[in-house]
């Protein structure tokens, strides 16, 4: 039998590393992992702090076609009123910072305090941003695609990564991982109709197998080019932490979902009403310190 040459066994050895499963529920001995912060669950956040609003004064009023866009010549209908000037408090100029003199560095970095931010730092945990976008199927099974040092990478995955959604970090170990995750949805079965509508045939993806029960065994199945332990990391420390706190990941998206229904029914119910723009306006005092020359050909030649 003819020998195979070495550059294909290894193409092959390649070939069948980016097929091989990996699954987490089946590895002993998982890090305990936990969700930094508070799950996003649809409820809407608490409202800021009203502002001060000075009492306005009007002196006098145009309504009618306000341009926004004069390139565009566009235009909306709306209320323009003058004011009395309110007499706002002048805000003070910030004050320059000074540096340290080389005496007062030495007397800093021997006091308790710098020894007490010190140790504060010590004890941060060590950060990382994940880029991350994700695609699900039919709520089933998820690609993935991220990103780690300027080069991509993909995995098919039997997490629903919408129940990911409402995270944005966690930690493992000393490990913090702040989550910039995108999610779409793709229904196969919608998109077949829509490009059979249009006299076109879909092909859906070829999904790899993989364990069906994604809350007992998270798992993901490589595709292409192969990671490196460390940049593979946030993707297994994902499907752990899905393992590992799973029915409040599943919850915290039901409630998005239903609180999301919720919102749509309560905007057909009471669409808003569109309003006219108020715009107030006075004329103050030009403040000498911080006018604006108009531009000059002699100024924007310098």
């Amino acid at each position: 039998m003819k020998s195979l040459p070495l550059v294909f066994l290894l193409y092959w050895s390649f070939v069948l590393q980016a097929q091989d499963v990996v699954a987490v529920g089946e590895q002993p001995h998982l890090a305990r992992l936990h969700i930094m912060g508070k799950l996003a669950d649809g409820r809407p956040a608490l409202p800021a702090a009203p502002g001060v609003i000075p009492r306005l004064v009007v002196k006098q009023s145009f309504t009618g076609a306000v341009d926004y866009k004069k390139s565009r010549g566009a235009s909306a209908k709306g209320a323009v009123h003058e004011v009395i000037d309110p007499q706002l408090p002048v805000l003070e100029k910030p004050i320059a910072p000074r540096m340290m003199t080389r005496e007062e560095l030495v007397a800093f970095r021997q006091s308790p305090r710098y020894a007490e931010l010190a140790a504060r730092i010590a004890k941060r945990k060590k950060m990382r941003m994940v880029m991350l976008s994700a695609t699900v199927y039919d709520e089933k099974r998820t690609l993935l695609r991220w990103w780690a040092e300027g080069k991509s990478f993909q995995a098919w995955s039997n997490v629903n990564f919408a129940h990911l959604g409402g995270c944005s970090s966690f930690v493992k170990g000393d490990q913090e991982y702040m989550l910039f995750m995108g999610i779409g949805a793709v229904d196969t079965v919608k998109w077949g109709q829509r490009y059979a509508a249009a006299g076109r045939k879909w092909k859906a993806p070829t999904i790899p197998r993989l364990p069906n029960s994604a809350e007992k065994n998270p798992a993901f199945s490589l595709v292409g080019k192969m990671p490196s332990v460390e940049e593979l990391a946030p993707i297994t420390a994902l499907h752990e932490l899905y393992l590992q706190e799973h029915k409040q990941l599943r919850q915290a998206h039901a409630d998005r979902v239903m609180a999301q229904r919720e919102k749509e029914v309560e905007l057909l119910r009471n669409p808003p009403q569109p309003q006219v723009p108020q715009i107030y306006f006075w004329r103050g005092k030009r403040n000498e310190d911080t006018a604006v020359s108009p531009a000059t050909p002699d100024s924007e030649t310098k």
